[in-house]
């Protein structure tokens, strides 16, 4: 079987699907949305052992709060690593929302709280409005299987 008889044909490499390293990403994911997703990532670790400590002292409202928080700080993370442009946007308005929970935070007397959290939302948030970031997802080629079974 040659390569012409495999379904690809007329394919040019940058049309198949993306690379992918270590199997987590996608090959255009850059350094700051991989330690976007790093910090992303923490959040949601320390929201699930939150979650299993409330658990464990049998205060299911909390379980339930931290388990949620945990997923969305997780999905958006898995989002960015495939450059899912719906995980920008999501991740977008999620930090600009911390950033202004952040500010009400530091007016209710968690200064230090409400700090951290508009530093880190807030860089997050500023990257994502790059024009390099943008232009990270806008390069991503989207091809869908009825495409490559037309072009084949």
């Amino acid at each position: 079987m040659s390569d012409n008889d495999s379904g690809l044909v007329g394919l040019v490499e940058s049309e198949k699907e993306p690379r992918r390293i270590w199997g987590l990403a996608v090959a255009g994911v850059t350094n700051n949305l991989f330690a976007i997703v790093f910090v992303l990532l923490f959040f949601c670790v320390v929201n699930l052992f939150s979650s299993l400590f409330s658990l464990a002292s049998q205060n299911f409202k909390s379980f339930f709060v931290y388990f949620v928080i945990a997923i969305i700080y997780a999905v958006p993370a898995y989002g960015l690593l495939n450059l899912n442009k719906w995980a920008r946007l999501f991740q977008l308005v999620s930090s600009l929302f911390m950033v202004i929970t952040g500010f009400i935070s530091i007016y209710g007397g968690s200064r230090m709280v409400g700090s951290i959290s508009i530093i880190i939302h807030g860089l997050i948030a500023i990257y994502l409005l790059t024009e390099k970031c943008q232009q990270v997802f806008k390069s991503q080629p989207v091809i869908t299987n009825k495409e490559i079974v037309t072009q084949g």
